[in-house]
């Protein structure tokens, strides 16, 4: 099981892909999220997405969430050869982005092999 939840943290890793930055003349960045993800030996993979965050790395700006935020229960395994599910945008200053955080509910799973098992998340 063990290795199972390993994969998942490295599947974790792409789900999140900035799919554009654009900037305008008045130096504002508009960046778009959109999950995506790599076929895997799995049947199904579940996550309950609630709240998408994003780290502008500077004092004065922090955390920000995006507002209207696709959110609800994923099969990041559809998502797969071209497929995508954007979650949102957000126009912020121009300047570095830092951290893009999800923030997931209690209704994530793994199935394999017809296995249903819950994924719990720190």
């Amino acid at each position: 099981m063990l290795a199972y939840l390993k994969k998942i943290w490295y599947l974790g890793l792409i789900l999140v892909v900035i799919s554009a930055c654009s900037e305008d003349d008045n130096n504002m960045a508009k960046i778009q999220v959109t999950l995506v993800d790599a076929p895997a030996d799995y049947e199904e993979v579940l996550i309950d997405i609630q709240e998408v965050n994003i780290n502008v790395g500077d004092e004065e700006g922090g955390w920000q969430s995006l507002e209207n935020a696709e959110t609800g229960i994923f099969d990041i395994l559809k998502l797969t050869n071209g497929e995508e599910a954007f979650l949102g945008e957000i126009e912020l200053p121009a300047g570095n982005l830092s951290q893009i955080r999800l923030v997931l509910g209690d209704q994530n799973s793994l199935t394999i092999d017809g296995e249903s098992t819950d994924l719990k998340v720190p």
